[in-house]
Parts: structure tokens; C-alpha cells; sequence
């Protein structure tokens, strides 16, 4: 169970961008060594397990080695308003995961 006072909620969806800001500065104030998980909204998760096994690892990984952790799915189609992250060789596996 997360605390209450771990969660930060965007009282009107306006943008993102300002409440993850937002929420990393009060992170960083409580503790500098937490690790921020953002999930947007607008996401589908088909298997709970494997997305749960998957947020676990990259949150350890982070913590571990001080990292900015993406999740994602090969895209469908060019979308530019999300931007692009390049796939890079493969530098070794956590927990069965492999990290680009």
C-alpha cells in the first residue's frame, strides 16, 4: 500500500509535463535518493504480472545505478508528438530484463 502522502494527483488534466516537474521536486526535497514512477493515463497493460515484474526491475535498476528507466512498446506507427528513443545494443540483462 503507497502512503498517502506519496501520492500527488493533478486535480484537472491540463499537461503532464508540469506535474511530473512538480512531483520530482517534492521527491527530491523528502528524499534524494527516491526513485519518481510516472504513468500516464493513457496506457494498456495486458498482462499485470509481467507489467508489475517489468516496473519492479526497472526501479531497482534505477535505484542501483542512478538511471532514468523507460518502459515501452515497439511502436505502430510514427507518432512526433511523443518523440523518439533510438534502440541501442543490448549492455546486459537485470532480472531477465535486458538494458539498451
Amino acid at each position: 500500500m503507497i502512503p498517502a502522502e506519496n501520492l500527488l494527483a493533478e486535480p484537472q488534466g491540463r499537461n503532464t509535463a508540469p506535474c511530473i516537474s512538480l512531483a520530482a521536486i517534492h521527491i527530491l526535497r523528502r528524499n534524494p535518493q527516491g526513485v519518481m514512477v510516472v504513468l500516464p493515463a493513457d496506457h494498456y497493460i495486458g498482462s499485470r504480472r509481467g507489467f508489475l515484474t517489468s516496473l519492479r526491475t526497472a526501479v531497482a535498476f534505477a535505484r542501483k545505478q542512478n538511471y532514468l528507466v523507460t518502459l515501452g512498446i515497439p511502436p505502430t506507427e510514427p507518432e512526433t508528438g511523443y518523440g523518439y528513443i533510438e534502440k541501442r545494443e543490448i549492455i546486459e540483462k537485470i532480472g531477465g530484463v535486458p538494458r539498451l
